[in-house]
């Protein structure tokens, strides 16, 4: 997750004794904010699956218009997901997306443990993104 961008990368390795970087999933989603107990974000349906070779293809495009249809979401927020999407494509094809600076080889500490989810998350308000209104056509 980076701050103020729309999107995460989700990275997948094959289930092997070699550890091999299989892809990045491109997450599109509202730039993430704090919250009390963490942060608090809202996917966006449209994704880009990277290979390691950085070849690159659209996931859920359809549901993304689909979601512009039904009134989910504005066609600004559809147009503004896919020219994000645009802009990670660039920076990989440029190498310089953080996420090509070395987390794929990237693994946790042994002794870590795995975190617990706060006891707390389902009563906590969410936090809301300031372009809501823009986003869905909600009134605030």
């Amino acid at each position: 997750m980076l701050p103020q961008r729309m999107h995460s990368v989700w990275l997948f390795w094959d289930n092997d004794y070699k550890r091999r970087l299989n892809r990045f999933f491109i997450n599109v989603e509202e730039p993430f904010r704090r919250s009390e107990i963490g942060f608090d974000t809202q996917d966006l349906t449209l994704d880009l699956i990277v290979q390691p070779d950085l070849t690159w293809s659209w996931r859920d495009e359809d549901e993304m218009q689909n979601h512009v249809r039904e009134g989910f979401f504005t066609e600004n927020l559809a147009m503004a997901a896919r020219s994000e999407c645009l802009s990670v494509v660039e920076e990989f094809s440029l190498a310089s997306h953080p996420a090509l600076s070395g987390w794929a080889e990237w693994t946790p500490h042994p002794d870590w443990d795995i975190p617990t989810i706060s006891e707390e998350w389902a009563s906590t308000p969410p936090t809301y993104w300031h372009r809501r209104s823009w986003a869905y056509g909600v009134s605030e």
